[in-house]
């Protein structure tokens, strides 16, 4: 659901609100929810992603995968984003081979897709 179809649906609940001061408290808090839910990042030792059947990965060992999200990784006390994903529950990044000494400490679904009106970008 868009913001928009949210606020119709609220102002159409909310008829006896006469100069919308109920209705506006709940869409900002609806955003403010929707803001800080974005962009968190999950500790890989609170949880994994979820994984899903390997597929064709199968003839390579694999039983499980997941999607690939984004990593926060540390590499000698600095830390970096990039993106990762895991097979069988342990993490496969592109650059371990250059850093060896590295760590994935936490992790996020990639976002969305943009969904606005592509004709005003």
């Amino acid at each position: 659901m868009d913001r928009d179809s949210f606020m119709d649906i609220v102002y159409g609940e909310l008829k006896d609100d006469p100069d919308n001061t109920r209705a506006n408290n709940i869409i900002n808090a609806a955003d403010e929810y929707v803001k800080d839910s974005q962009d968190k990042w999950i500790p890989c030792s609170l949880l994994m992603p979820k994984e899903r059947d390997a597929g064709v990965l199968r003839k390579f060992g694999f039983s499980k995968r997941s999607d690939y999200v984004y990593v926060t990784i540390e590499i000698n006390g600095k830390r970096i984003v990039d993106r990762a994903c895991t097979y069988d529950g342990n993490w496969a990044w592109s650059n371990r081979f250059g850093f060896p000494k590295h760590k994935i400490i936490a992790w996020q679904p990639y976002p969305e897709p943009y969904q606005g009106d592509l004709a005003s970008v």
